[in-house]
């Protein structure tokens, strides 16, 4: 959704084009639901230890992991594709470049330090740049402003999830917060 309303911002006026808008939304959709599969794959011990993950399918074996690689790379090549193709190579590198990080930076970095946040912001932030960048085709203030705003938003959100889920997250052996696991108010 977010990578529309950043599309819709973009749009010159009277340049608003239906089947784009939702061609992006669909491929969209298809990176985000590569970069949580790809998550669920890699994280399936993990997942079994936390309440609020341990009815996955992954989990509960209703799918296997390699059908679930399946979908979540054809559903990444579909999504990076589409993007590619309909908005040009820099709609798709952005595209691609958010899974990346997602899956392959902030998935493993869980586990390891509360910077993984910092770094899960970053494709957590790329929706709204790259719907403007797929309406106006290159890379200025309005796409950056878009960012830097979901960039800043990422980090009050994530960790008032990460608050109420931190003994479900440690369960997992997540770190999260930015401060010592078990940490309590006063």
């Amino acid at each position: 959704m977010s990578a529309g309303l950043g599309y819709l911002m973009g749009v010159p006026r009277g340049g608003f084009d239906a089947i784009a808008l939702l061609l992006l939304l669909v491929a969209g959709t298809l990176l985000t639901g590569a970069s949580n599969a790809l998550n669920q794959v890699l994280e399936v011990r993990e997942d079994s230890l936390m309440e609020r993950t341990k009815q996955r399918p992954l989990v509960k074996g209703s799918l296997s992991q390699g059908e679930a690689l399946l979908a979540a790379l054809v559903a990444g090549a579909l999504g990076t594709f589409t993007l590619w193709m309909v908005f040009g190579p820099l709609t798709g590198i952005l595209g691609f470049i958010s899974l990346f990080m997602y899956v392959a930076l902030y998935t493993p970095l869980k586990k390891r330090s509360p910077w993984a946040v910092f770094v899960g912001a970053f494709p957590g932030a790329f929706p709204p740049m790259l719907g403007y960048v797929a309406a106006t085709g290159h890379f200025g203030l309005g796409p950056g402003l878009l960012f830097a705003m979901q960039f800043v938003w990422q980090f009050p959100h994530f960790w008032a999830i990460a608050w109420v889920l931190d003994e479900d997250y440690a369960r997992a052996g997540f770190r999260l917060l930015p401060f010592p696991q078990g940490y309590r108010w006063p």
